[in-house]
């Protein structure tokens, strides 16, 4: 037996107006599965399977959280955030953004339900919905944290970075909440709340060892780099350290000065933001290791061989930017001169044990 048709999800535009340009999604009784088809929307962001939406006939819903992006529900004054695998109860009148700030759809029951069939129905069911979730908040402190007041609604129709500038944390969940890196060129109100080193780490600074990501110098040390400057290399001590593959080493730093380099089997290749072009195209990153590869002759047992990634940010990565590193780690000739071609990427996902 067929389900009957209750509502609507309605799509609107960024100011909240309905866009007639793209279909109502039906929602019949029972769940309903919502996602980037159904939506019309060609948004990688969104799942196939992004959202269940459970209608009862009384007009209330249910929406769960089938992808792995969060959604945000607006109501009234409370816009709650939604993450992945978590449920909550919604009214008729509620605006559902698919991703947060984008894809815009309005939950309407079909007229003669008693739930939305007056404009003070609507209203009632906004304030329920307001009651529960001032009730998820009190008892989620990091749900809250996504929580806007009623000023982000008149914004709206600000740019996206009008819509940043506005937000902000409510005051009791501050303790809870920093930014850690203060960046130097953006204006001031993008560095509000955040610290410095001297607000983590108590005492001098002598010796810092960074990794790979981008540090402010300045931040990490401010008014401590003459200590490291005051000391000579030279009378540096020897560095007591523990490898587990063989026990205790020590590390004397003049091997490093008289180290014959011309022998080395190691390239460094560095990595600098930015686009680059002309004389600088080969200097750094993937490029640079492309021309390095393109002087190495390889056995044929490397013809084709799998390309094994591993990022910290996958999902920042665009196919054309794939595509080109594979072509670069996939440079240089097998014996007979014949180049290498393609292989297979085999990505290594980041988890949470990582």
């Amino acid at each position: 037996m067929a389900h009957s048709l209750v509502g609507h999800l309605v799509p609107l535009s960024k100011t909240l107006e309905e866009n007639a340009s793209c279909p109502r999604i039906p929602l019949a009784e029972g769940p309903n599965v919502i996602g980037r088809g159904a939506a019309s929307v060609p948004d990688k962001r969104l799942s196939h399977k992004h959202i269940t939406l459970t209608a009862s006939a009384d007009g209330s819903a249910s929406l769960l959280v089938e992808g792995r992006n969060p959604v945000v529900v607006n109501a009234g004054k409370e816009r709650m955030r939604v993450g992945s695998g978590e449920k909550l109860d919604i009214g008729p009148g509620c605006v559902i953004e698919l991703i947060p700030g984008h894809h815009f759809f309005k939950y309407e029951v079909l007229s003669g339900d008693p739930s939305g069939s007056s404009g003070g129905g609507k209203k009632n069911d906004a304030r329920a919905f307001e009651d529960r979730g001032r009730k998820r908040t009190r008892e989620d402190v990091k749900d809250q944290s996504f929580a806007r007041d009623s000023q982000s609604q008149a914004n709206r129709g600000q740019s996206d970075v009008e819509m940043i500038r506005n937000f902000h944390v409510p005051e009791e969940l501050l303790p809870y909440t920093f930014r850690l890196l203060r960046v130097q060129g953006l204006p001031a109100w993008a560095n509000t709340s955040c610290v410095s080193i001297e607000d983590v780490v108590k005492g001098d600074i002598i010796v810092a060892i960074l990794s790979n990501y981008m540090v402010d110098i300045d931040w990490l040390i401010p008014g401590q780099l003459y200590l490291i400057m005051k000391k000579d290399p030279s009378s540096w001590p020897e560095f007591n350290i523990n490898v587990p593959a063989v026990g205790k080493f020590t590390i004397n730093p003049s091997f490093f000065k008289k180290f014959d380099y011309r022998d080395s089997a190691v390239r460094l290749i560095a990595s600098v933001p930015g686009y680059h072009k002309g004389s600088n195209l080969k200097k750094w990153g993937h490029m640079k290791l492309r021309s390095v590869l393109q002087e190495c002759t390889f056995d044929k047992d490397f013809q084709k061989s799998p390309l094994v990634y591993q990022f910290s940010s996958l999902g920042s990565l665009d196919e054309k930017w794939m595509t080109e590193l594979a072509s670069s780690m996939s440079s240089g000739f097998s014996e007979d001169k014949v180049p290498l071609g393609l292989g297979d990427p085999l990505i290594i996902w980041p988890t949470v044990e990582d």
